[in-house]
Formats: C-alpha cells, structure tokens, sequence
C-alpha cells in the first residue's frame, strides 16, 4: 500500500488489520473495508481489498518491527553502514565491520522473532525479507512501521549486502561461520579485482611509455638522417660556389688575353 493510502485510512485501523495474525487476517480485511464503504471512502475499501493476506514470514517480521523497534533500528543502521561501506569503496576492515554489525543485528532479530512465533521459524525467508526490506527505502519505511505486505528477496547487487540474505540457519553457529565466510569471500574477490585492475593499467601505461619510447626514438632517427642530408646539401653548395668562383676568376683571365692593347 502506498504512503498515500496511509494517510488516508484509519492508522488504528490499519495497525490491527497488519497486527491481525494470518488466520484471522481475511476477517478483518473484510470489516475495515466494510467501514471504509459504509464512511463514503470506496477508494480506500478499494485498495484494502486489495492487500493480500501475509505469510506467516511477513506477520512475523511485521511483529518484529511493531514490538522490538530497537532491533529494527540496529537492521536499518546496519543495512546503511553496509551500502555505505560497499559502495563508497572504503577497504575491507570498514566493510568487514559493517558486516559483522549486520550479523549481530540479523542474530538479535530472529530471536526476537523466535519469542513471537514461540515455534521454529522459516529463517532463510525471514532473513531475505529483511534484506529486501533494508535495501530499499521505500521497503524500509513500511517495514519500520510493521506494514510490509509481501516477503522481499534481497537486490541482485547491493554491495555486499545482497550477499548476507542467505544468512543464519540453525545451527547459528554454522550460520554465522558461513555467513562470515562469504563476507570474508567477497571482500577477497574485491581485492582480487581491484588488484587485477591495477596490473592492467600498469601494462597499459607500459605500453604507452613503450610506443613514446620508440616514437622518440623515430624521431631522433629522422631527425639525423635530415642533419646528415643538409650537412651534405651544404657541402655541395659550398664546392659549387668555389667551382663557381674559380670559373668566374677563369673567365676573366681569358678576357685579359684577348683584350687588344690601348
């Protein structure tokens, strides 16, 4: 449901209808869009017709949010530390701190959620659930306020925060040992990228500095076979102007000879 239509209906009677377990969900769906027909408000009967009755994984984490609002904040402020961490590049020990934040905010809630359901839970699914809800902004504030209306699943990417929805399954210990595993895993594959784009643009820069070095290296080989070519050029220049000079100092000789006496 859209914040719109949050505005618009009975916020009392939107948090018994969400509070309302699965069984009896049906049952008060039908009363308070029967109120919102009978009050001459057919737009918001219309769209609390519409919500689907939640699974048992959505009244759960709903439950979470409405009767534990300090786990819900320590998942919230993890989730943000994490997309910080995962996307501002800040290194592994930030990321890997972020981490173990969200894990420790992931732990608390499902046993928070244990006590509610006061049975074995469906952890996998309430985790991704959280995860999709965390991720996004929009999810983040109907989840804070216990109205989520479908289980989420995480987003295809989301720093590394994508990657901790498959986080604790009994036993929690396993959990956590996995759990860290794969964060310990991506913030390895991150370094070996970012190591491995580091090598390719030092062999670039190689290459660059090789193709100058050897442009240069033409250049300067030009360069002298023209100096070779003037200095040569100039030579001949200079034996023509003497050969020139010694016609000339002939050729006036030859004309002294031959003048007739005055």
């Amino acid at each position: 449901m859209s914040d719109h239509a949050d505005r618009t209906v009975d916020e009392a009677d939107l948090d018994a209808l969400f509070a309302a377990p699965p069984a009896s969900f049906v049952d008060a769906r039908k009363a308070i869009a029967k109120k919102a027909r009978e009050a001459g408000q057919r737009d918001r009967a219309l769209r609390i017709d519409a919500l689907r009755k939640p699974t048992m994984v959505v009244w759960l984490v709903n439950q979470l949010a409405r009767e534990h609002r300090d786990e819900v904040a320590a998942l919230l402020a993890a989730g943000r530390r994490i997309r910080k961490a995962s996307l501002e590049g800040a290194g592994p020990g930030p990321l890997r701190e972020a981490n173990e934040a969200w894990r420790a905010a992931v732990a608390r809630a499902l046993q928070a959620i244990r006590g509610i359901a006061g049975r074995g839970i469906d952890e996998p699914r309430i985790v991704a659930t959280l995860t999709g809800a965390v991720a996004d902004p929009a999810h983040a504030n109907r989840f804070s306020r216990g109205r989520l209306t479908d289980e989420l699943e995480p987003p295809g990417l989301e720093g590394v925060l994508g990657r901790l929805a498959k986080a604790p399954s009994r036993p929690r210990a396993a959990a956590r040992r996995r759990t860290g595993e794969a964060a310990s895993g991506a913030v390895r594959r991150a370094e070996r990228r970012r190591q491995r784009e580091a090598a390719r643009r030092l062999r670039e820069r190689e290459r660059d500095a090789e193709k100058a070095r050897k442009e240069a290296l033409h250049a300067a080989e030009v360069a002298a076979r023209l100096e070779q070519r003037a200095k040569a050029a100039a030579d001949q220049a200079a034996l023509a102007r003497q050969a020139a000079d010694e016609a000339a100092r002939r050729a006036e000789a030859l004309a002294a000879k031959t003048r007739p006496p005055g």
